[in-house]
């Protein structure tokens, strides 16, 4: 039997790894059917379950192993090393495996760990994952289904009201910003993650939705640039909320009398690391579009709720307007997002 030298059995008996030595058996064609044990050391029996395995072959130790394991050590015995990773239905454990041929010909060793607690916990971790994102997908839809019903509401009321009322601007507002937030709630579900976003398609529904229910088709030109980032849902929900007021207060103030103009929406990582979003249009101003008839100004309940989800980003906010047009930046630490998956 052959035995490795006195320092390499005691290095190999000291260690946390399984340790073996095996040679090969072949059939009369040569197909490697089998290997016999011939050294072993005390961690081999803890990580395999194999006790009293010197001398014995592997298929008389696990009659059902599979195929695999035998056309595996048959080639490293052959010639070839190999590292892998597998399981063993009928030992019912996963190992790492380092497999290296080693003389005489026809002999190989093995140092391995036993992973299978590593990777239980990994597919624990998976199906916990897989059971938040499924409840995740659950709670939008309810919720979604509950803001239908109370869009539905509102609607119902506002068609109560006449046109001049005094209640109804109020009302209509109310169901544009139920509208996004129903948008929001979509693009959540539709990323089929829990704690990340991908901002770019994320913020493209936004700026559609909001572009589609406000203004003149062809009136104001929308470029959304969104660099290729991912967010926390925390920060996307205020941050989508946020686009949506800013958007809706440049489409219905900065293009008065049906002017044509550009409204510019970006998100990117400034050179602070801070992120950015940027709305700015070409528009008329803040204070000419306050001057408007009726006091139809961009202040009021809108500006609160942007100062308000800029608040929950943590974030500064900066307005910069004039007869060019205005400009609103918003910088807020990045406390999590990262490169997404494209542009």
């Amino acid at each position: 039997m052959v035995k490795t030298s006195a320092h390499f059995e005691t290095l190999f008996t000291a260690i946390d790894q399984g340790y073996c030595l095996c040679e090969i058996i072949r059939d009369a064609d040569g197909r490697a059917v089998d290997y016999r044990f011939l050294d072993t050391n005390p961690q081999f029996d803890t990580m395999t379950g194999l006790a009293s395995a010197v001398g014995r072959t592997a298929r008389e130790l696990v009659p059902d192993l599979e195929e695999e394991w035998f056309q595996t050590y048959g080639a490293v015995a052959a010639g070839t090393p190999a590292r892998f990773q597998s399981h063993s239905a009928p030992m019912g454990r996963w190992f790492d495996v380092f497999a290296t041929p080693v003389a005489p010909q026809g002999h190989f060793a093995l140092v391995f760990r036993d992973i299978t607690a590593q990777r239980r916990a990994e597919a624990e971790r998976a199906e916990a994952t897989a059971r938040a994102e499924r409840l995740l997908v659950e709670v939008n839809h309810r919720v979604m289904n509950t803001l239908a019903m109370i869009g539905s509401i509102v609607r119902m009321e506002a068609q109560l009201l006449d046109p001049d009322d005094p209640g109804s601007a109020p009302i209509a507002r109310l169901q544009n910003r139920l509208q996004a937030v129903s948008t929001l709630y979509r693009a959540l579900s539709n990323t089929a993650a829990v704690e990340m976003v991908e901002a770019a398609p994320y913020l493209s529904q936004v700026v559609n939705a909001v572009a589609g229910s406000i203004g003149q088709p062809g009136q104001v030109e929308i470029d959304c640039q969104v660099a290729p980032l991912t967010l926390p849902t925390a920060q996307a929900a205020p941050l989508g909320l946020l686009v949506n007021e800013l958007m809706t207060n440049a489409m219905k103030y900065a293009f008065p009398d049906a002017r044509p103009g550009r409204l510019t929406v970006a998100l990117d990582r400034g050179a602070d690391n801070r992120l950015r979003l940027t709305v700015a249009d070409d528009g008329v101003g803040v204070e000419a579009a306050a001057a408007g008839p009726g006091d139809a100004r961009p202040r009021g309940v809108g500006s609160l709720l942007v100062a308000a989800f800029a608040e929950q980003l943590g974030g500064q906010l900066h307005r910069d307007s004039g007869p060019a047009g205005t400009t609103v930046i918003v910088t807020w630490p990045d406390t999590g997002s990262g490169p997404g998956q494209g542009a």
